[in-house]
């Protein structure tokens, strides 16, 4: 009979959880935030370590099992059993839930466990410990569940007890363990069962009884690091494999704004320097161990004693058989000590940097500030250490200048790789006590205060994630720094890890970006499958960064200056005038194209030639002034064509010709930046409306025009024959069909008029369109015109 058997990690099937997060509405921030780390693959959606372990067998890859970010003893299994050890418990553990569910219905049957103790360090939502308690009631009968850990804990802070039952109720546990650390609770509890006694006279406990639960007397519980060192005797060497993560302190010493860790925790303790030689020692013995993760909140500080440690282990030469990696602060360190942990083996830290801006690393208390990591990301690089950068958008006083303070220090220091975030909004958190002040309001990624709300930050976010290239972009879901470490362990070279992260950023760029253009996307899948088969004959695969971010700040630029043109206030409302909108429904008139015989409407130049000719057209009916016009097809893109009275048409269509050029290397942003998708752009207020299209009618019921939200607005649409036909235009317009045979038989007009004389100046041809011929060209358009 076992005593108590650890459950330790849940990875939630991520198709499930997607749905659940898409559930809440894609454009809340939850969903925004998790949509930068997965890429849909043949109709699925995958995330970074998943789509490659995917790739990698399909290719042929020779491993046995697939690659996953749970491929390590789970720290909580190492303590836990280690702590009922001591006190003469027997225990028993899976890993990883997912992939061992057929040993836990092996240890599970026959009813041979007392207590099944379900951790739950990273939850935060119900879902995983349920669908673990769902497996295990339907593989046994008789054995009792416990729950505990962080998500209980913060669970029963809530001072709304009805609320409290109800969640509890919901989980479905015998147990809960309501303690920040709870290990006392769990050994006490086991004890209890097997002896028979009282469940109530143990603390830090709730329990069902009948429709009600109980809540035991709360106790203050602390645990010494150093009397509770993990026993790796205890566990073979299979078990543990190449990774381990040990702590050497608990809690932290620094009071951060934006984080409730340290209330949560305690107060900040840690092991002196002998102790954690004695569990590196233990470590090194087991034999199988390459990388050491310490999971310490604040590894470095006080700064000598981690000075002190890192001479110990220069001193055993533990990098002869590991390396190791932390979270550190970069205002606790110096010269020396980054010299120090290159020395003794450490591969790469975890920044928490959080912003670029010193006004807001004060409000969120950081006692680090932005010249801290222009001199540490730097030297760490120096020293072959990888750094990764953590930031987030939205912290209470944040502003577009404060964000940009923070992209210009990822894009000087260049750390291996960084994430951005929205910021959360915890009411568990130190800001809280000054949401007043802030003017906050809401919670989670649904908030608003006075400088920013969530949305905007949203936008910022993405804004990063497309514009910097100095720094690879880790996906925050699904792939960690330590899977940077991981996956060379399992032969895959980091030069070929970062250009893999590099073609599925490329991929997530595409999707945000938007629409799809079929042949660039067939090239970027084929690029991320080169790049997953890392095991074999071949060269790497190089980043295509067709979506770079320098081809965003270009596109950005180029569609500012377009845009300069138009009158974004009035947004084309002469246009709309001109045309009188009726009803969703488009009707289509037939306009006969000159012949192909002379003139500008030859087969190799009639397209630029009509869109020019067309561009008029839509000119005169907008008051004169530029509008959008869609050129639709396979690869969609606007473009702003705006007409100069003076010139002639030989000399406007040269000019069309080139305007539609450099449009179309700006294409792939082009949707994206004009729906409003950068907020340091001049088109969040007033998104210029998409109501003119041009292209080849691909339909000759002239029935297929385009879909896709770019063309929702558009009023009317002009389509040249089928390629390789010579027949009429189709113009359609959402308006009456005495206004369109109108519309149309202008547009005859300008077609004849400058198939007659190309060289004709385009104020004569708008003269010449004009049945009262007035004297101006403004007047023609404004008395004419209204139809």
């Amino acid at each position: 009979m076992t005593d108590c058997l650890l459950i330790g990690m849940n990875s939630q099937k991520f198709s499930d959880y997607l749905e659940m997060v898409r559930g809440l509405g894609e454009g809340g921030g939850a969903y925004r935030d998790l949509n930068l780390s997965f890429v849909e693959y043949e109709g699925q959606p995958y995330q970074a370590m998943d789509l490659l372990s995917h790739l990698y067998f399909r290719g042929g890859g020779r491993r046995r099992t697939p690659f996953h970010n749970a491929d390590f003893i789970w720290p909580t299994i190492t303590y836990l059993g280690t702590f009922l050890s001591r006190r003469n418990i027997t225990f028993d553990f899976v890993n990883a839930f997912q992939f061992e569910k057929n040993e836990l219905a092996a240890k599970l049957a026959g009813d041979r466990v007392l207590l099944v103790a379900i951790t739950t360090t990273l939850y935060v939502v119900p879902w995983p410990i349920q669908e673990i308690m769902a497996f295990v009631r339907a593989n046994t009968e008789k054995t009792k569940i416990v729950v505990g850990g962080p998500y209980i804990a913060n669970l029963a802070k809530s001072g709304d007890r009805v609320e409290v039952e109800r969640q509890l109720r919901a989980i479905g546990a015998d147990f809960y363990i309501i303690s920040p650390e709870g290990e006392q609770a769990l050994a006490a509890l086991v004890q209890t069962l097997k002896s028979g006694g009282d469940i109530s006279k143990t603390d830090n406990l709730a329990y069902r009884d009948g429709d009600r639960y109980v809540f035991t007397k709360a106790s203050v519980e602390r645990n010494s690091l150093v009397d509770n060192m993990v026993d790796y005797s205890l566990f073979v060497r299979d078990a543990v494999g190449q990774f381990v993560s040990t702590r050497t302190a608990k809690s932290c010493p620094f009071a951060c704004s934006f984080c409730n860790f340290p209330q949560q925790a305690g107060d900040y303790t840690y092991a002196p320097v002998d102790a954690v030689e004695r569990e590196l020692n233990a470590i090194r013995a087991l034999g199988s161990v390459s990388t050491v993760t310490f999971i310490d909140d604040t590894f470095n500080v006080p700064k000598k004693r981690f000075k002190a440690i890192l001479e110990m282990m220069i001193r055993n030469e533990y990098c002869r058989d590991f390396k190791w990696n932390c979270t550190l602060r970069s205002d606790h360190c110096d010269d020396e000590i980054i010299s120090l942990m290159a020395k003794s083996g450490c591969e790469g830290v975890f920044l928490g940097v959080e912003s670029g801006s010193d006004r807001m690393l004060k409000a969120m208390n950081k006692t680090a500030r932005r010249g801290d990591y222009l001199w540490a990301i730097p030297r760490l690089k120096d020293e072959g250490i990888l750094a990764h950068a953590n930031v987030f958008v939205g912290f209470p006083g944040e502003t577009i200048n404060t964000v940009e303070e923070t992209v210009d220090l990822i894009r000087q220091t260049r750390p291996e790789t960084f994430s951005a975030q929205p910021w959360y909004a915890n009411p568990l958190t130190p800001v809280w006590k000054k949401r007043d002040e802030y003017e906050i309001k809401g919670s989670s990624f649904k908030w608003s205060h006075k400088t920013m709300d969530a949305n905007t930050a949203c936008d910022l976010v993405d804004r990063i994630f497309l514009t910097v290239d100095e720094s690879i972009f880790l996906p925050q879901y699904g792939f960690f720094q330590w899977s940077l470490f991981y996956l060379q362990r399992q032969g895959m070279p980091l030069d070929r890890i970062k250009g893999y992260l590099c073609s599925f950023n490329e991929l997530v760029r595409e999707k945000i970006v938007g629409p799809t253009d079929e042949h660039v996307h067939a090239k970027l899948v084929a690029n991320l499958e080169a790049s997953a088969r890392f095991d074999g004959a071949g060269h790497p695969a190089t980043p295509l960064a067709i979506y770079s971010g320098s081809s965003r700040a270009a596109a950005e630029a180029y569609w500012v200056a377009a845009c300069s043109r138009i009158d974004l206030g009035a947004n084309g409302e002469s246009l709309d005038n001109s045309i009188e909108a009726a009803g969703e429904a488009f009707c289509t008139v037939n306009v006969p194209l000159p012949p192909a015989t002379r003139g500008p409407f030859t087969p190799a130049t009639h397209f630029d030639a009509v869109l020019a000719a067309y561009a008029l057209l839509l000119w005169q009916l907008n008051e004169l002034e530029p509008v959008f016009i869609v050129l639709t097809g396979a690869e969609p893109f606007p473009v702003v064509l705006a007409p100069a009275a003076e010139i002639s048409f030989i000399e406007w269509l040269a000019q069309v010709h080139e305007q539609v050029r450099d449009a179309q290397q700006h294409r792939l942003h082009a949707f994206d930046i004009l729906a409003g998708g950068s907020s340091l752009l001049p088109f969040r207020a007033a998104a210029p409306r998409l109501r003119c299209s041009f292209g080849y009618d691909e339909d000759d019921g002239g029935t297929a025009w385009s879909n896709g939200a770019h063309f929702a607005d558009v009023l009317i649409r002009l389509a040249l024959p089928a390629a390789g036909r010579r027949q009429a235009l189709r113009l359609g317009g959402r308006c009456t069909a005495d206004t369109l045979d109108r519309i149309a038989g202008r547009l005859v007009g300008l077609l004849e008029a400058i198939d007659r004389n190309p060289e004709v100046s385009i104020d004569q041809l708008v003269r010449a369109g004009s049945a009262d011929a007035p004297d101006a060209v403004s007047t023609f358009a404004q008395q004419t015109f209204d139809f």
